[in-house]
């Protein structure tokens, strides 16, 4: 898997971005997957940054016994949907690296655009 993964990835000069996304539910293997791929491509000296959509999970509070139904609250009530947008996705603009992104949903339709590729 990791050797199919680092072949869809492009060569990128110095200063260029690319940005990877590892989408899976929970216990999936995308942090295994993202270690070996972080991994093999600092064997060869390549800037990997990594981001992890956890770090953004709203208090419990927040997400559940909230009146809506499990989906919604799982779909739409897990993150701050507003402060990835900001705090993540937009800070994206400045790394020059291969930049992998790992987590739960992360071909929503309010994020696809942030992305050059997501398996």
């Amino acid at each position: 898997m990791v050797e199919e993964v680092l072949r869809r990835i492009p060569s990128l000069n110095a200063g260029e971005r690319f940005i990877f996304g590892i989408d899976g539910l929970s216990r999936s293997g995308k942090t295994t997957l993202t270690e070996k791929i972080e991994k093999e491509l600092k064997k060869s000296s390549f800037p990997v940054v990594t981001y992890h959509i956890d770090d953004y999970v709203v208090e419990r509070e927040r997400r559940y016994n909230t009146g809506y139904e499990p989906w919604y609250e799982y779909y739409f009530l897990q993150w701050d949907v507003k402060a990835l947008k900001e705090d993540l996705f937009e800070a994206l603009e400045k790394e020059r690296a291969l930049v992998i992104i790992e987590g739960v949903f992360l071909q929503r339709e309010e994020w696809r655009s942030f992305f050059d590729f997501v398996v």
